[in-house]
């Protein structure tokens, strides 16, 4: 059986995101089963055969989640796709408008924007208080040895690692 999962849809894309999302659509009828992650998303897959989707809501499996420390209070974790449509950058400015010394802010993942980001965080004099960490197969741990979880997407539903960060019981921007 051939099965496919719709990621990345929003309604705020630019015309990549949009095309994007209409060939999708045209893939989609290709496949035995089309599994979108709630009801609401069901619902935006007009003219996919309706007995080809199931939904299988969003979730995070608890059982994998470590027992939530306090973390460090002066270290605020950012855990996603570096893309556009997640607005890491908004993360890295803000870092700059906080005062307190010790502040920092690590990104853990990867994507088509790290290069722009890093320069970003080289321009505004922030080599120090901003670590890109890449993606890390202990990502959760990572999460874990931080208070604040930040996530400045204007897009987002419920992201994975918000759930991660919820159940680590982290404080969240």
């Amino acid at each position: 059986k051939k099965i496919s999962t719709p990621h990345g849809w929003c309604s705020k894309g630019d015309l990549k995101l949009a095309f994007y999302e209409i060939l999708d659509k045209i893939f989609f009828n290709f496949f035995d089963r089309v599994v979108p992650l709630s009801d609401k998303m069901a619902l935006s897959l007009r003219g996919i055969n309706k007995n080809k989707i199931r939904v299988i809501n969003n979730f995070i499996d608890l059982g994998r989640i470590p027992s939530p420390r306090a973390g460090d209070p002066h270290l605020i974790t950012y855990m996603g796709r570096l893309v556009g449509l997640k607005r890491v950058e908004d993360a890295i400015k803000a870092i700059k408008l906080i005062k307190h010394e010790n502040v920092k802010l690590q990104i853990i993942g990867d994507g088509p924007e790290r290069e722009e980001l890093k320069s970003l965080t080289l321009r505004l004099g922030l080599k120090e208080k901003v670590v890109f960490l890449g993606h890390r197969e202990n990502s959760i741990e990572l999460l874990n040895d931080s208070q604040i979880f930040i996530l400045p997407s204007l897009t987002e539903g419920i992201s994975r690692s918000t759930m991660e960060a919820m159940a680590l019981k982290k404080i969240i921007i």
